[in-house]
């Protein structure tokens, strides 16, 4: 048994998932054009999106392509301006978002809607007051090769891994009008996921209902 498998049955006695499935609309052909979003891709909406989910799962390399037709703002760049990052923790050196300062500060400056397309990346970027959310997944066995190949201490892994598999930040959905939709990133380049994270803000933008959100849990379970 993997390491991944042993995380699955101890979540699985704590917390089971009831999502199976993963959106239709939501996956990434392999046989996408490669290359970027520019070429006949375009958003004419004044959004602020946020773009979250588990670190390793591609937040930065798709932010990077979508920097093509958006401007791009991270959640700890955010909070640095404002002064709500404090110092590096001891062990990982990693600076903490207040986020609950840095969201009531937000509310007040975003009362108004943005110049055009705008992507807040972070892990946190959900908890922001954005008009959408994009939640990037990618399979526990990768995301765990990933984050090795960061170095990440052990815990750090298993924490992350465990994150995943028990529906990454779908946990931390508010129940509000704001559309939430996601993207397996398991095998696909980061310009395939950006170009169609355009295609889904350039629609009626529907949000993932709960019984097609990816169930990794139920996947190694072979259900």
């Amino acid at each position: 048994m993997n390491d991944t498998m042993e995380l699955v049955l101890s979540c699985w006695c704590r917390a089971p998932c009831s999502w199976a499935g993963l959106s239709r609309h939501n996956r990434v052909p392999h046989d996408s054009v490669d290359g970027g979003v520019s070429a006949g891709s375009t958003v004419t909406r004044a959004l602020r999106v946020g773009l979250t989910g588990t670190p390793g799962t591609g937040k930065t390399s798709i932010t990077r392509v979508l920097s093509e037709l958006a401007l791009t703002r991270s959640v700890s760049d955010l909070a640095d301006e404002r002064g709500f990052l404090g110092l590096p923790e001891p062990e990982e050196g990693i600076k903490e978002i207040d986020i609950d300062n840095l969201v009531s500060s937000l509310e007040e400056e975003w009362v108004t809607e943005p110049d055009g397309l705008t992507i807040i990346e972070g892990h946190l970027a959900h908890h922001l007051p954005c008009d959408v959310v994009v939640v990037l997944r990618c399979d526990p066995d990768i995301l765990r090769t990933r984050l090795e190949k960061r170095g990440y201490p052990e815990r750090k892994i298993n924490d992350n891994v465990e994150w995943e598999l028990m529906g990454s930040m779908w946990n931390e959905r508010e129940e509000n009008d704001v559309p939430w939709t996601e993207f397996d990133c398991s095998g696909s380049e980061a310009s395939d996921i950006a170009k169609s994270i355009v295609e889904w803000l350039g629609s009626d933008m529907p949000t993932t209902q709960s019984s097609m959100v990816v169930d990794w849990v139920s996947r190694q379970e072979g259900f």
